[in-house]
């Protein structure tokens, strides 16, 4: 349901009905990290242009830290 790309193009964020973001690497999609949510569907992502804070909404906002595990590809 919800999808954001990190502004490097390496890594792709998406969310749903499972309350969970899903980290993947991008060219293969390969699944780097799942990071749980428990609050509920997840509608929509948002990423910072220095891809260091993720925005997620779902019954409420929320603005977390990430950290660079979760996003870098190397």
């Amino acid at each position: 349901r919800a999808l954001v790309i990190a502004s490097d193009g390496q890594t792709v964020m998406t969310g749903g009905g499972d309350k969970k973001i899903h980290f993947w690497q991008v060219p293969n999609l390969e699944q780097k990290h799942t990071l749980e949510v428990h609050t509920g569907e997840i509608r929509r992502l948002a990423l910072s242009s220095n891809n260091q804070q993720l925005v997620r909404y779902n019954q409420k906002l929320w603005i977390g830290h990430i950290r660079k595990a979760a996003y870098s590809h190397g």
